[in-house]
């Protein structure tokens, strides 16, 4: 996930944004609540969620 936010922290400057704050949640049905939470704050323009899916032993990839 380190690349994956290096790569969005370099994409957000290349278009004029800033990350103002990164939250991690411990998987993607967490996501939801917390971004929803996020743009509460009139602060907060967007919110972008990153992850990825890896295999184990649920069935997380196939119902994502």
């Amino acid at each position: 996930m380190d690349k994956c936010l290096e790569d969005a922290r370099l994409a957000a400057e290349t278009n004029g944004a800033q990350i103002g704050k990164v939250v991690w949640v411990p998987g993607t049905y967490e996501a939801p609540p917390v971004v929803q939470y996020m743009l509460e704050d009139p602060s907060i323009d967007c919110v972008a969620v990153l992850g990825y899916i890896e295999k184990g032993s649920t069935k997380h990839g196939e119902e994502m």
